[in-house]
This record gives C-alpha cells, structure tokens and sequence, in this order.
C-alpha cells in the first residue's frame, strides 16, 4: 500500500508546476557517425592491431518551446 502511495507522488508534484496553458514540446533526432583510425586497437605494447573504428551514436532532445 506505501509503494502505490509513493509512486504518483512526481505526478502529482508536476501537475502543480504547469499552468492551465497548453504545452509546445520541440523534439529534435540527432545522429553522429565518427570514424577514427588507430594503429594499435587493442592497446598492445607490441606489434598492435590497426583498423578503422565506426561510433554510431544516436540520440533524442526533447524541450519545452514556450511562447514569450
């Protein structure tokens, strides 16, 4: 029963915050793809590995647009 009580504390908390005005959400995809070469990958003190490394990171921004 203690853990139903705790769990729409945060709702409750933000209903509070907001104003009855309508809300502009800006949600914004971002996507970077790095390429990095090293010549020793696997961090060997002798004769290491090379080779062409890809980072594919993606990501969400998500925030409120409010009008001034």
């Amino acid at each position: 029963m203690e853990r139903i009580r705790w769990k729409w504390l945060p709702v409750l908390l933000l209903m509070g915050l907001e104003t009855a005005e309508a809300a502009r959400w800006r949600i914004s995809p971002y996507l970077t793809l790095r390429e990095t070469y090293s010549d020793n990958i696997n961090l060997e003190s002798h004769g290491g590995e090379s080779a062409w490394l890809t980072e594919f990171n993606p990501a969400v921004s998500i925030s409120n647009c409010q009008a001034p």
